[in-house]
This record gives structure tokens, sequence and C-alpha cells, in this order.
């Protein structure tokens, strides 16, 4: 793995970042842009944060979304932006590149979701992070990979995991190919049973019901789990109990509703950093303030 700038020198300072990183996994000619914030009482035994951006793969921003909470809670935060040049469409960010352009399948190491686990574990070699405990955070487009990366990596090494508002699911069914389920992709029953078992907060904003507009994942697939991005949360959480109890097991998922927010990532970071750290959610009003006037993407 080789960044751009050594993260020792480019995340020594608090304040905002940005430096590519290229990964042998992923190919010499893949480049992706991490977006770091580093509060001023940051310690590298402190929480680092993983960012997962919406379908505009816009790091800075998401970055961004999170700087307050960062400061008030001494968080490093680091926003993953997979350009588009390297990772086209969904089938190649929130659906990591499991497939080539010709529709055939890749190895498990070239899959962008393992691009977070491994920049994390080069950072702790940096001693950027000496026992940083880690929490996994996306939004939408983001939220996907987050959900798709705890159903093909292991181990996951972050002690938090949310998804907020994604599109659509890999439903955990081995009988359903992948990215609807999680056949025909190498996945096995262990990786079922390590999903249900990893602790994901899945978080909903219940304004967030719109059946077409930007993003909405649409054809037969996405819309067999639910008419819209709420529906298909709701969906996916009780495929996860049932799966769970069909194997004599507890499932450990959350269900986080957010009252009053639709598809706004600004407010649904927010919302997650207060319930991870103040261990409730504010008032919308509170979610959505300082705001531009329409939704984050």
């Amino acid at each position: 793995m080789k960044f751009s700038t050594p993260p020792a020198d480019a995340l020594a300072q608090p304040g905002r970042a940005s430096l590519t990183v290229t990964d042998e996994g992923l190919g010499e000619n893949r480049p992706v842009t991490l977006h770091t914030y580093r509060a001023a009482g940051f310690a590298p035994d402190g929480t680092v944060v993983f960012v997962m951006p919406g379908m505009r793969r816009d790091g800075d921003n998401y970055r961004d979304y999170w700087v307050e909470a960062a400061d008030r809670y001494k968080l490093m935060i680091v926003a993953f932006a997979f350009p588009t040049e390297g990772f086209p469409g969904g089938e190649g960010y929130n659906q990591g590149g499991v497939f080539d352009p010709e529709g055939r399948l890749t190895q498990p190491a070239a899959w962008a979701f393992g691009l977070p686990l491994r920049v994390l574990a080069a950072l702790r070699e940096a001693g950027v992070l000496e026992g940083a405990k880690a929490r996994l955070f996306g939004h939408s487009a983001g939220g996907q990979f987050v959900e798709r990366l705890l159903c093909s990596m292991s181990p996951v090494p972050f002690e938090a995991v949310a998804a907020a508002n994604p599109g659509w699911y890999s439903l955990p069914k081995l009988e359903l190919p992948y990215p609807e389920g999680m056949g025909g992709v190498g996945l096995r029953e262990g990786d079922v049973l390590r999903l249900l078992a990893t602790p994901l907060t899945l978080m909903l904003g219940e304004e967030d019901k719109h059946a077409e507009g930007e993003g909405i994942a649409t054809g037969e697939a996405a819309e067999r789990q639910g008419a819209n991005r709420y529906e298909r949360g709701q969906n996916f959480f009780a495929q996860g109990q049932k799966a769970a109890k069909e194997r004599g097991l507890d499932c450990a998922w959350k269900l986080q509703s957010v009252p009053g927010i639709g598809h706004d990532g600004r407010a649904m970071s927010r919302a997650c950093a207060a319930l991870w750290f103040a261990g409730s959610i504010p008032a919308a009003s509170v979610l959505r303030a300082g705001g531009n006037g329409r939704p984050a993407p």
C-alpha cells in the first residue's frame, strides 16, 4: 500500500488533510482519496471513524459532516472517495467491484470492501493509530458499501458499524445471487453467521420514503425489497431477524429510526455521532441546523 504522503506526516497535526492511497489488491491504476480530519484533542489511542459517502462519492463533504462531532469527542475522521474512473457506477462502488464489466467474478482481494480494512492496518502500522478504537459509518450508497463489506470481509475490525439510509441490500440468503443476496460469489454459511453476529446499527430516516428520485435504486431485485428506502430497511432488518431465528441465534443488529429526517447525509451523520457518543439522537431541527436548505445526498 502506497500513500501520496506518509500518513505519519499527513495526519500528524490537527485539522483537515487529503491524501491518496494506492492499494496492491485494487491495482496500481485505481488510487482512492482519503479526506481526513484530526481533532485537536485526538490521541493515537482514541477513536477513529471511517466514513463512506453517498453516490456522489464526496468524501470531503462527508468528512466535514463529522468535524463538529470530531472536535466534541476528540475523534479522527477518515472519509473515502472512490473515483468513478476506477470504480464505475454502483457496481464499482457500493457493490464492491465483485464482478468486472464483462460480468465475470473478480478475486476477493480486488473487491473495494477490503480497502478500509487495509487502510486501518496501515495507519496502525504507521503509528498514527496506536490502540485506537475504530468505527465505520456509511450513508446511502456508502450504507450499501458498509452492509456488503460486512457480508464479504472477515474479520471486521470495527467496534461499531452503522449503515444509514441504504438504497437496497444484500440479504442474508445464499440462495439469492449477489448483490440481491450472498450467493454465487464464494460466500458460505459461515459468512451469513458472521453477518448476523455483527453489531450493525441500521439507521433509517423516517421521512426517506420517496419511491422515485435521485439515487433510489430501481430494478426488480431492489423493488422486491420494498417501495422506498425506509421500507427496504425495515425488510432487511426483518430478514436478518428471520435468518437468525431459523439458525437458533440472536441477531446482533439494531434498528434505529430517525424522526423528521429524510435522505440527508449531513443530518444522518450527526444522528450517528450523537447516538454513538452521547447515547441519544437530538431533535430533527438540531440535526438539520446549519445546513444549506436542501438535503445532503
